[in-house]
């Protein structure tokens, strides 16, 4: 069957009249901003009462009720700190028409073998989760134009994706399209969606390779102790209560989740074994540096980010992730880079 890879949090700037909606919540509560325009999706920031945002288009998506009663619209909004997301517009007061997000002005049709069907991925990656599929014929909405992984399909090979109206990119291998959209932002990629988290996540907690669940920033509920002795390190760890922590595998998963993509490699040994090989003079953002026993996010400028426990405090807990210069990691034997499919 074929298959097409769609990222749903990519976003392209394109000449619509923009409206401006604000936050209705009760006294105390946010706004949850998701990933797609349904409410089990990924909630990638809150918006608090009173907030005014700019609601760039409309979808439909799960039905809501809210303070400005049941609806199936989403707004799509963005931040230019978190990027694109969707809010439910239950929650929304305006007054402004808001376009629909597939009045773009180009439209691609999908092309594939009878009786096969589109994959929607998370992220253009064969390797990132499905979230629905298209039928062959289907007509979409193309905001926007990128690079993503090379795809070869009815159109022939190309990395070229396009973005689909408020639902993602598509490879253009599966599209014919009559039209040539604008080039999308770069600022929003998957890279910098899972650099957002990371970067949000400096100072956190070190838990050692004995954390279980609490080595992907899970909050600890109570005073937590983490036997790294009994993984091969030297240390029990201390987490306090209501802290978030990680290990160094457990930030990179929590990352790459961050942008959409699932990374089934918990631990550096098994990022290094099973990650694909790239050398180090190719290295670009997103790539890991790993050995046995360590592993980091090479995120441009010489630098990395990683989770390693280098500060302890007063209450004896560690201090873990940081961005930290890359010349130990490149210029050592030990580590070597390494590229998982999905980050751009």
């Amino acid at each position: 069957m074929f298959a097409l890879w769609i990222l749903f949090l990519a976003f392209c700037s394109y000449t619509v009249s923009a409206t401006t909606g604000t936050v209705v919540v009760s006294s105390g509560n946010t706004l949850k901003v998701h990933t797609s325009p349904s409410t089990s999706s990924s909630t990638i920031y809150s918006l608090n009462n009173g907030a005014v945002v700019t609601l760039t288009c409309y979808t439909k998506g799960d039905s809501v009720s809210g303070s400005q009663g049941t609806t199936d619209q989403w707004d799509k909004i963005d931040s230019s700190t978190y990027g694109p997301g969707y809010v439910s517009h239950a929650y929304i007061s305006s007054s402004g028409s808001i376009p629909s997000c597939t009045e773009t002005g180009c439209s691609g049709t999908v092309v594939v073998s009878s009786g096969a069907t589109l994959k929607v991925h998370s992220s253009p990656s064969t390797a990132s989760s499905t979230l629905y599929s298209l039928a062959n014929g289907a007509v979409a909405g193309l905001t926007c134009v990128t690079t993503g992984d090379s795809v070869s399909g009815s159109q022939g090979t190309t990395d070229a994706w396009y973005q689909i109206s408020s639902a993602g990119y598509a490879s253009a291998a599966y599209m014919s399209a009559p039209c040539t959209p604008t080039t999308c932002s770069i600022s929003n990629s998957t890279f910098q969606m899972a650099l957002n988290y990371g970067m949000a996540n400096i100072g956190t907690i070190y838990v050692g390779c004995a954390g279980g669940n609490y080595r992907f920033g899970v909050v600890a509920p109570y005073d937590m102790y983490h036997d790294g002795t009994t993984c091969g390190q030297s240390r029990v760890y201390f987490q306090p209560k209501g802290s978030v922590g990680f290990d160094c595998s457990g930030l990179m998963v929590q990352m790459f989740d961050a942008a959409g993509i699932y990374l089934p490699y918990q631990s550096s040994s098994a990022i290094k074994d099973n990650v694909p090989e790239v050398s180090k003079s190719s290295i670009r953002q997103g790539d890991m540096l790993a050995k046995d026993g360590h592993v980091v996010m090479w995120i441009g400028n010489s630098q990395v980010i990683e989770s390693t426990p280098y500060t302890q405090k007063s209450d004896t807990s560690w201090t873990g992730t940081r961005v930290n210069s890359d010349s130990s990691f490149m210029n050592s034997a030990e580590y070597t880079a390494h590229r998982y499919p999905g980050l751009y």
